[in-house]
C-alpha cells in the first residue's frame, strides 16, 4: 500500500504512535478533517519529519494544528514535497 485516504474519518481513539507508524510506511496520506488529537498531530508530524517514504501529506481542517509548535511543524515541511493545511 502506496495511499491512505481517511479523510472525514474520526480517528481521535487510534493510539499516536501506531498512527505515527502507519504514516511512516506511506507516500501519500490524506488524515484531512480526521479529528485528530494534538498527541496525534504531534506523533504524524515527528514521522513526517523523519520518514524516507512519506511524500505527501495532508491534515487540513483538524482542529489541532493551531496548537503544533511552528518547529515541529517545519521539520515535517522540509521533508515532505506536498503539505496541505
Amino acid at each position: 500500500m502506496r495511499r491512505l485516504k481517511m479523510s472525514f474519518t474520526d480517528l481521535s481513539t487510534v493510539e499516536p504512535g501506531l498512527l505515527a507508524r502507519a504514516v511512516s510506511w506511506l507516500e501519500e496520506v490524506d488524515l484531512s478533517s480526521s479529528q485528530l488529537t494534538l498527541q496525534q498531530t504531534q506523533a504524524v508530524l515527528r514521522a513526517a519529519a523523519s520518514s524516507r517514504q512519506l511524500k505527501k501529506l495532508d491534515l487540513a481542517m483538524n482542529d489541532s494544528l493551531p496548537a503544533v509548535k511552528p518547529e515541529l511543524l517545519a521539520s515535517a515541511v522540509l521533508n515532505l514535497e506536498e503539505f496541505s493545511i
